[in-house]
């Protein structure tokens, strides 16, 4: 059937870690979507899994390493990058993990945090592949994705937040003009129904899996006890750890929720990126030089902890060796013992094996003796009787 154009319609979920990425992805999956081949394995942080390709996970973040960046990093990824020699080559593997990961399927569910600080690249990739794509940011409280990441990661609700703000604003920014949706995480628990048929309405899509089998399924998977982390709107207003840009782009982001495109919403999320990427540019040569420096104390630490493994390792073989060597001159020292043991009760046994045999000689000379001395007053006795009958028979004549 060559020459056949099958459409591709890739659901691209953007949305920033601990926000309901995975469980968007995973709705989508039951409902007809293609999970990648390669799926991350669940954790007891997201024992449903994060329905996402460990081939891709890992390219992104070689693509963030090659740009001095890492998934936790809250500055703007440098777009000069993308102007690199290297970028070639990356969308080449791009594309090839696309083709690797969901072969024909023409409904793919693409699901990774880091693609919202790559967005430019990945449009890039699924334009080349002639795939369209639609997309779905979930968003959630920034109060509970950075108490979620502190508890999962150890990470400061401050970092965290700031996190969350390069994420969302990211993935809001870049995915203008493409089909989208923004999706309310309180929304997907209270009716997932209706947030998932306003999405595909916003988006221009049919979701195929409409059978009530799939929604019972969804509703199993979509249960209340996937939210570990509760935070109310009080407390976001109030905690120290959310500044005010955050909860700005917060309030700003929701109203994306019933219309995607609301301008109010977009100057205000605009205003906030273009602040938010003016200080990040004013503090990022000192969070460099305190981000080097902890990178030198760490690997002052490790190779402190390399040497006295290194030491402990030493210490071990050396008892090691004093206890084998103990061992060995007591097992010597047992086997000269019994050796000695053997010999001595060898010469003891000989002893009296001797003696017994002396014993024996003795009495068998005795007993001949005996039987000599008996044998012979036998004869005698009976050399006196042969006399007389001789006598008596001469008498007798």
């Amino acid at each position: 059937m060559a020459g056949i154009f099958v459409s591709v319609t890739a659901l691209l979920v953007l949305g920033m870690h601990r926000s309901g990425t995975s469980a968007l992805a995973g709705a989508l999956v039951l409902l007809g979507g293609r999970p990648p081949a390669n799926l991350m394995q669940p954790t007891v942080h997201n024992e449903r899994g994060f329905w996402e390709s460990n081939v891709i996970a890992a390219l992104n973040d070689e693509i963030l390493a090659a740009n001095g960046s890492a998934w936790d990093d809250w500055r703007k990824f440098d777009p000069g990058w993308y102007d690199s020699p290297a970028v070639g080559d990356f969308r080449a593997r791009a594309a090839a993990s696309l083709a690797e990961e969901f072969d024909s399927a023409t409904l793919p569910v693409v699901k990774d945090p880091r693609i919202c600080r790559l967005v430019p690249f990945w449009s890039s990739v699924f334009g080349e592949m002639n795939w369209s794509s639609h997309v779905l940011l979930p968003v959630r409280s920034p109060l509970e994705v950075a108490r979620s990441l502190q508890q999962r990661d150890g990470m400061s609700l401050n970092h965290a937040a700031l996190l969350w703000l390069r994420h969302v604003l990211e993935a809001e920014a870049e995915s203008r003009g493409t089909p989208r949706a923004v999706v309310n995480w309180n929304g997907m628990f209270s009716d997932w129904r209706r947030a998932l048929a306003r999405a595909a309405e916003q988006m221009g899509i049919d979701l195929p899996g409409r059978a009530d089998s799939v929604c019972l399924e969804v509703d199993k998977f979509l249960s209340s006890d996937l939210r570990h982390q509760r935070a109310t709107s009080e407390e976001l207003r109030l905690h120290p750890a959310i500044n005010d840009w955050v909860r700005a782009a917060y309030a700003a982001i929701l109203m994306l929720v019933e219309d995607p495109a609301h301008k109010g919403a977009r100057r205000a999320l605009d205003d906030i990126r273009a602040r938010f990427d003016a200080a990040a540019l004013v503090f990022s040569g000192l969070l460099q030089e305190e981000e080097q420096a902890w990178r030198d104390k760490l690997a002052r630490s490790e190779r402190d902890g390399e040497h006295k493994v290194a030491e402990n390792d030493q210490i071990w073989r050396e008892k090691v060796a004093r206890e084998e060597q103990d061992w060995r001159e007591k097992l010597l020292l047992s086997e000269q013992d019994w050796r000695h043991k053997l010999a001595e009760g060898d010469r003891i046994w000989g002893e009296q094996l001797a003696r017994k045999e002396q014993d024996w000689r003795e009495k068998f000379a005795l007993g001949e003796q005996d039987w000599q001395h008996k044998l012979a007053e036998n004869d005698r006795s009976w050399h006196e009787r042969l006399v007389v009958k001789e006598t008596e028979l001469e008498e007798v004549k």
